[in-house]
């Protein structure tokens, strides 16, 4: 579904793709990264 929304993106003009994971999701990580995908760094900013 993923490669799908990104080849979709990609014909609306989308240069970049990215998601989204807790740090500790190992899973998810080899998940993204199997589908080509590059860590990056993101500072999330939350006021309770």
């Amino acid at each position: 579904m993923f490669v799908a929304l990104r080849e979709w993106a990609k014909t609306k003009g989308a240069t970049t793709v990215w998601l989204a994971t807790e740090t500790d999701n190992e899973q998810a990580k080899g998940f993204y990264t199997a589908l080509g995908l590059a860590p990056t760094t993101v500072a999330y900013f939350e006021k309770k």
